[in-house]
């Protein structure tokens, strides 16, 4: 039974990735090199935003997932709404988006849901799972140097295993808070350079009941995860034609503690981990043809767990590349691509790396 509840709460884990909506030439860079589709809904950054009316995009990519968003001029600030999903894909996935900014405020709303059909994980045998993930984030630029945001989320899924013997039945809820203060250190027409320090926690606890014949046995699992990390990022305009990105994790601390299913207190553990990402865009032809290209390195990571050897983690690269083509000053095609190589980059790897097309619309 733990063997197949901890099967079951790694797929949790896996579902509560959210899909993010981006330009092909943004992702490209490997996020380091801002436009648009990085400000729209960004609760401090959409400050930002270079459209007059109207921002709009879709996207499709390898994934079988779809983005549509738009934003526009409202009121006296701007309002954006977004969605994404895998409409075709055998497990539905869903995340819907409401922002609007006004003054020196952003409030954006997130809700992400998720439906697993059950012939997808049949090794399992996993039934009715549902996923359900309300988020609130608020930001306020304080003035031109200083920043902060201020964000909840609830995630809450659970599914079902039966067989002609048994019932499981396994729900999660897991209450997230996070807070981060930004300072910019430097904003010119060549340099912008910031630095930002956050923490995130979360509080997740799990109850699984076991149902034989006519009696239930109930079960219940904690696990907290306290995660303090500093960041600095910079965009460098080297020349008219060529921006470099930088965006530097360094470092991430996460501590974990809880309980197991026995009532037992898991051994503390906590985790030092580094990222690295680089990245520039470069226009090869003025208002017609951009190129963005992007590496993320993670450097090997530490753990510590109570009384056992420590871990030690892999360095690792992945990388990104994109081509903007503009059809008209205010439309244009971005195609990208995204290779996480586990043994070197091959033929292999390539062809089954990520893709991404995206059309935006900027009046």
């Amino acid at each position: 039974m733990k063997k197949v509840i901890s099967i079951l709460l790694t797929v949790f884990t896996l579902s509560t990735l959210a899909f993010s909506i981006e330009s092909g030439l943004y992702k490209g860079s490997s996020n380091t090199v801002s436009d648009d589709s990085a400000s729209y809904m960004d609760v401090l950054g959409w400050q930002n935003l270079y459209f007059e009316n109207l921002y709009a995009f879709t996207s499709i990519d390898s994934t079988k997932s779809v983005n549509i968003a738009a934003a526009n001029n409202f009121l006296d600030g701007v309002l954006a709404y977004s969605y994404s999903g895998n409409l075709w894909g055998e497990d539905v996935v869903d995340e819907y988006a409401l922002f609007y900014g006004f003054d020196k405020f952003g409030i954006l709303f997130n809700l992400e849901t998720n439906s697993v059909d059950n012939g997808q994980i049949q090794q399992i045998g996993v039934n009715n799972y549902s996923y359900l993930s309300p988020s609130l984030k608020f930001g306020m630029n304080i003035n031109e140097a200083f920043a902060f945001t201020a964000g909840f989320k609830l995630a809450h899924e659970g599914g079902k295993i039966t067989n002609d013997a048994m019932k499981y039945t396994v729900y999660q809820n897991i209450p997230e808070v996070q807070l981060a203060g930004y300072y910019t250190f430097m904003n010119t027409s060549k340099v912008s350079a910031s630095a930002n320090i956050s923490y995130d926690g979360r509080f997740g606890s799990t109850k699984a009941s076991t149902t034989v014949g006519d009696t239930t046995t109930t079960t219940k699992s904690t696990e907290n995860q306290n995660t303090l990390a500093l960041e600095v990022s910079a965009e460098v305009r080297l020349a008219d034609r060529f921006i470099y990105g930088l965006d530097a994790t360094l470092p991430s601390i996460t501590f974990i503690s809880g309980k197991n299913f026995d009532g037992d207190a898991i051994p503390n553990q906590s985790q030092v981990s580094f990222e690295v990402r680089n990245g520039f865009v470069a226009t090869l032809i003025p208002d017609t043809l951009l190129v963005s290209m992007g590496m993320t390195t993670t450097l090997p990571s530490i753990t510590y767990i109570e009384k056992q050897d420590n871990v030690l983690g892999s360095l690792y690269n992945s990388y990104d590349f994109a081509l903007g083509l503009y059809l008209s000053p205010a439309v244009r095609i971005d195609g990208s691509c995204s290779i996480s190589p586990v043994d070197g980059i091959s033929l292999e790897e390539i062809w089954n790396s990520e893709m991404n097309l995206t059309v935006s619309v900027n009046f």
